[in-house]
């Protein structure tokens, strides 16, 4: 961390990249201290010193989820919703959607934590986050008792991504949801049709 310190220090900055390289690390240093507050200095420092996408996408994102840590939901919203603006395309993106559904969780506006999920599923449906999205898509619409909303997202997660850990659960919450509206049947049919029979009770 000293090192690093001392480096952004020289007063030539010619070479922005190694300069943004060094307050990355920095930021990365003080996040994992658990010192948010100086963590955020340091991305900062990186994404107001960097010209290009290479420069600046770590740091933002980054700084996204500092600001979450610390609890600053509205500010993490505006910087993820730029990273994605800026780089729709990015290695980043579809992550930074999540975060920002996860924020919007975090200020209890689930509508607009639905939004961002729906905005993976669309733009990033290969990504990894998709599934992801589709599962804690299905929750909030269950707890907001919107059943028929949450089956639809959970029989998604299990249509597309059916080996995956996110399809136990979204099954999971497909019995919970049948069961409770006394619909045992229509749960063994659905089994049936994504070829999951193994899943009923003999």
């Amino acid at each position: 961390l000293n090192w690093f310190r001392m480096y952004v220090d020289i007063k030539d900055h010619t070479n922005t990249e190694l300069f943004v390289d060094a307050y990355n690390r920095i930021g990365d240093c003080f996040f994992n201290q658990r010192n948010f507050k100086e963590s955020e200095k340091a991305y900062s420092n990186a994404i107001n010193m960097g010209n290009t996408e290479k420069e600046t996408l770590y740091s933002m994102y980054q700084k996204g989820v500092v600001l979450g840590l610390q609890r600053k939901y509205n500010e993490k919203i505006k910087v993820l919703e730029s990273l994605v603006s800026m780089y729709p395309r990015s290695e980043y993106s579809d992550k930074a959607l999540f975060e920002i559904a996860q924020a919007y969780v975090a200020l209890k506006d689930s509508r607009r934590a639905i939004d961002s999920y729906t905005r993976i599923e669309k733009l990033y449906s290969k990504g990894k986050m998709a599934k992801r999205a589709s599962l804690e898509k299905g929750l909030l619409y269950y707890n907001m008792n919107e059943n028929e909303n949450a089956l639809n997202a959970f029989q998604q997660v299990v249509t597309n991504f059916p080996e995956s850990e996110e399809a136990k659960t979204a099954l999971e919450s497909i019995e919970v949801i049948y069961t409770e509206n006394n619909k045992v049947d229509a749960y063994s049919s659905f089994l049936k049709s994504v070829g999951k029979e193994g899943y009923l009770e003999p």
